[in-house]
């Protein structure tokens, strides 16, 4: 099966007082989720990073992600929404960029948006251990053993759009210089408690985590933030993690 993920994040001007290293944290942090074993063991050579691109270079990207049979875009940083609901997000400063067209890609296809949702109208993880990799023959064997529960997990789904919100309309995204995109923090966290629960070739889906994630960043802003999703009516949905049973492959 052919992947392709696209992370872009902008965590702002690096003076300013709105800059966010949480973000350089969540490009770190996603990388080695989605290239470990729980994460469905995805090569590095099918994530592509830009950080604070132009937009011409997001389309070029994005184009690109409709030639795979699963895609995932994730953008971690500033944005806003216009009153329309339209969530636009901060490529760099005064650059702003419809977020919507994120919705392009594959014909199974997820978005994640860590970004701020505030109404506005222009008038013009401690957790890296979990999964550290290794350069073992067996662990090769496990990571390609990954892949293929992933991909069968992605062949059983109907085509479809999935679209992670980090916070509701209105709402701004918070941001922890040491883990994270509190959000993305605690997307990252909930697949890999999940992944110690699932049972050989089990995988959770994109809303199973989402619903997860939602719960502790409600819990953890004290309502303050929201997350929200857009899903098909239909399941099954979208894997996000394999089972962490998936790496005693490399023992047996």
């Amino acid at each position: 099966m052919k992947r392709k993920m696209l992370i872009i994040a902008n965590p702002g001007e690096r003076d300013a007082e709105n800059y966010c290293e949480g973000v350089n944290q969540d490009v770190t942090r996603y990388h080695r989720f989605f290239t470990s074993i729980q994460g469905g063991a995805w090569k590095t050579d099918e994530i592509k990073t830009l950080i604070r691109p132009e937009p011409r270079e997001v389309d070029l990207a994005l184009s690109e992600l409709k030639s795979a049979d699963y895609s995932m875009v994730i953008f971690c940083g500033h944005g806003y929404s216009r009153k329309n609901g339209t969530t636009m997000v901060e490529l760099y400063k005064d650059c702003d960029y419809d977020s919507d067209k994120f919705n392009q890609g594959a014909k199974r296809h997820t978005v994640i948006l860590d970004c701020c949702r505030i109404v506005y109208e222009p008038v013009s993880e401690s957790v890296s251990n979990h999964y550290e990799l290794r350069a073992s023959a067996d662990h090769l064997a496990a990571l390609q053993h990954a892949r293929d529960v992933f991909d069968d997990a992605v062949r059983r789904c109907p085509p479809g759009l999935a679209v992670l919100y980090a916070c509701s309309l209105d709402e701004t995204a918070e941001d922890n210089e040491e883990t994270g995109g509190v959000y993305s923090h605690a997307l990252r966290s909930a697949a890999l408690q999940l992944s110690e629960t699932l049972l050989g070739s089990e995988t959770a889906s994109v809303v199973r985590i989402h619903n997860n994630a939602a719960q502790a960043v409600r819990r953890e802003t004290g309502g303050h933030q929201n997350p929200t999703i857009t899903k098909p009516r239909s399941e099954p949905y979208f894997p996000f993690c394999v089972s962490s049973s998936t790496a005693s492959y490399m023992h047996r």
